[in-house]
């Protein structure tokens, strides 16, 4: 995904400077990336699979189902790789909509096949992991079939793609710093607020089935603390050592105060973020999921949206854009909290639970 985003500015720069020959170099080795990668994860992903599930944890009585679906799954790597590179070049000429539109039909034949080989074939996990790569590979041809129709010189031509190194370079410059930095955030949000979400979760599941409501409540302080402490000191680590963890992503003395800005408005902040992500897994263990989804929407959807069309709108100050991250955070949180608070009552008084 890093590299698709290096592909779609190494083309909107070409396309800027109308250098359409640059344009031509840079879709041809783009076609050719799509295909690489695709092949490479495709036999990684089916050699690894199952060391992956292993290394994750996955329980002994899913991890044979599991593997089969990974395996399965990962043999649509190359549509997923077209589509991730092919949209990547409509979206360097502004066209959004056709990639969406695709994925839109993509999802849609998705669905339908699982409802077709799950309840009418009666086929299981297998049946779900093909529809996927079916859908994929409906969203590759869809993305593949818009592309060779474009006018010169956005046209993919099958038989006119090559590697350009020049055109590579500057993707995999570009692209390999937005992937880690990808990879940094899903790191850390996996190993510190997802794994005290699905700790919640757990053993407030077990402790409410087993009517220990006290215990309930003492599992809900202790992951909200321990997720919060823990967001709050991997952030300020990287805070504080601001300069430095911006010179993995980039060297542009330019950049730099713009990405300390955004440590200072949101980083320093985001441990905010645990109080709903623990108090929704907490409603969720106790039965109540409708309610945390809807609240969190809300507060961080819905709330964005209007600042960005109205206070942010009003003003090309980028740190006002970014004040809305610590006030949708507290927002979302205080309603969450309050609304677990709420349901604490109600599944500890109430003789019925929600299933």
């Amino acid at each position: 995904l890093g590299v698709a985003v290096g592909a779609n500015v190494v083309i909107a720069n070409h396309i800027g400077h109308a250098n359409k020959e640059g344009v031509r170099r840079s879709v041809a080795t783009v076609g050719i990336i799509s295909l690489i990668s695709g092949a490479i994860l495709l036999v990684l992903g089916s050699v690894l699979a199952r060391p992956i599930l292993e290394a994750m944890g996955t329980p002994d009585d899913v991890i044979e189902l599991a593997t089969v679906y990974l395996r399965i799954y990962f043999l649509g790597m190359p549509f997923i790789m077209a589509y991730n590179f092919g949209s990547a070049i409509l979206r360097s000429i502004g066209d959004t909509r056709r990639p969406f539109y695709s994925l839109l039909v993509a999802t849609a034949v998705n669905a339908l096949l699982d409802w077709l080989l799950v309840a009418e074939f009666g086929m299981g996990v297998d049946g779900v992991a093909i529809a996927t790569v079916i859908a994929n590979g409906v969203n590759a041809a869809i993305i593949a079939g818009i592309l060779m129709r474009e006018p010169d010189p956005y046209t993919l031509n099958p038989r006119r793609m090559y590697i350009d190194r020049g055109d590579l370079k500057k993707m995999l410059k570009i692209g390999v710093p937005a992937g880690l930095q990808g990879m940094v955030f899903s790191f850390s949000n996996i190993y510190i607020v997802s794994s005290f979400c699905a700790a919640t979760i757990a053993f407030v599941g077990q402790n409410y089935g087993a009517g220990n409501f006290d215990r309930c409540k003492r599992v809900f302080r202790i992951c909200m603390a321990m997720a919060a402490v823990g967001c709050a000191l991997a952030n300020l680590t990287v805070f504080f050592n601001g300069r430095a963890a911006l010179g993995l992503f980039t060297t542009d003395e330019a950049v730099i105060p713009f990405g300390l800005d955004r440590f200072r408005t949101v980083l320093i902040f985001q441990c905010l973020a645990c109080s709903y992500e623990i108090s929704g897994a907490y409603m969720r263990g106790l039965g109540y999921s409708m309610c945390p989804m809807l609240l969190t929407v809300f507060g961080t959807c819905v709330l964005r949206l209007v600042w960005v069309f109205t206070v942010a709108a009003r003003t090309l100050d980028f740190c006002l854009l970014l004040d809305i991250y610590p006030i949708s955070w507290a927002i979302t949180g205080i309603l969450v909290v309050s609304a677990a608070l709420i349901v604490q009552k109600r599944a500890f008084t109430s003789p019925c639970r929600p299933a």
